[in-house]
This record gives structure tokens, C-alpha cells and sequence, in this order.
């Protein structure tokens, strides 16, 4: 096969040469069949070379698929449907990437609205006045303390004892409720 070929290959090169000089020969003798006649020898030459080409193409990527098929021992059918699998599974990545960027992008104004809120609840008045009056509990129960204890204040002491801890207790639900009517003012629609 590789003798034909190369005798293909010899042929045309011989009528290239063949047209070349009969070209010449024609402009000197004004008969165009000594340059047609080589260039149609050349151009059947070329088409039978690369067909021939083609084929022997062909016959390298089968014996190629089958040294895959051997190695791997998965078949061509299989080999397909892996790869028509790995396309799918990238383009769902793909999809789930752009969804992805989406949120990030959808995200990034929720971010700054939460930051804003953030901030402007760390520089609310009643965390101050809760600051201030846990130190003024917190002094007054030391002043409580510092008092003599008569047998029948103690009772009342101990009863204003619990209502100051019930106070105390209270301030975080305080606070939750006042921060829930901002974030209520804030977000009307209820998706906070």
C-alpha cells in the first residue's frame, strides 16, 4: 500500500512537471493539448492519493479506537455515552456557576443593607440606656447589700431582690422586641 502511495506520489510529481513543460510548449506552439493533458494526469493522480490518504486516515483512527477500546475495556457505544455524560454533568456545572454568580450579585446589596443595620444598631440610644441602667442596678443592689439587715426588711429586700433579677432578665426580650419594630419599620414586606 505504501509503494502504490509512493508511486502515486512519483506519478504526480511527474505530470506537475509534464504540465509545467507542456505549458511552455503550448504558448511557444499554440496547441493547448500538451498542457491539458498532463494537469488532468496530475489532478486524477491527486485525487486518487488523497482518497487514498483518507483511508488509510480512517483505517489509523479505528485501530487507534480499538487500542483504546482493548486498554480501557469500554466500548465505543460506552465511550459515547461517558461522553455525552461529561457534557452533560459540564453544562449543568455550568448552569450552576452562572446561578451561582447570580446570587453573589443578588447578595452583595442584601450584604450592605445588613451592614447598614448592623451599624445603626450598635449606635442606638437604648443600648446606652441599657448600659446605664444595668450600672445603676448593679449599684443600687450593691447599696441594697451594703444595708444593716432588719428581720423584717429582709423579706422586702428579698422580694425587691427577685424584681431587680426579673428586670435584669427582661432587658434582652426588651431589646429583641425594640430591635424586631426596626427591622419591621426597615423591612414592611417581612423578608428580613
Amino acid at each position: 500500500m505504501k509503494n502504490f502511495r509512493y508511486g502515486l506520489e512519483i506519478g504526480e510529481y511527474v505530470a506537475i512537471a509534464g504540465a509545467i513543460a507542456g505549458s511552455v510548449w503550448a504558448s511557444i506552439s499554440g496547441e493547448i493539448l500538451y498542457a491539458v493533458a498532463p494537469i488532468s494526469l496530475a489532478l486524477v493522480l491527486s485525487l486518487m492519493d488523497r482518497r487514498l490518504l483518507r483511508r488509510e486516515y480512517r483505517q489509523n483512527i479505528d485501530r487507534a479506537m480499538m487500542r483504546v477500546e482493548q486498554d480501557t475495556g469500554i466500548s465505543m457505544g460506552e465511550q459515547q455515552d461517558l461522553h455525552q455524560e461529561l457534557e452533560k454533568v459540564v453544562a449543568a456545572l455550568r448552569q450552576v456557576r452562572s446561578q451561582q454568580k447570580s446570587v453573589e450579585q443578588a447578595l452583595v446589596p442584601m450584604k450592605n443593607q445588613v451592614e447598614e443595620l448592623s451599624q445603626e444598631f450598635r449606635t442606638r440610644p437604648e443600648l446606652e440606656q441599657i448600659e446605664s441602667l444595668t450600672a445603676v442596678i448593679t449599684a443600687l443592689q450593691q447599696c441594697i447589700d451594703g444595708l444593716p439587715s432588719p428581720g423584717g426588711m429582709q423579706e422586702q429586700m428579698g422580694e425587691l431582690e427577685g424584681q431587680i433579677v426579673q428586670a435584669i432578665a427582661r432587658i434582652p426580650s426588651i431589646v429583641e422586641v425594640e430591635v424586631q419594630q426596626q427591622l419591621e419599620k426597615q423591612f414592611p414586606d417581612g423578608s428580613s
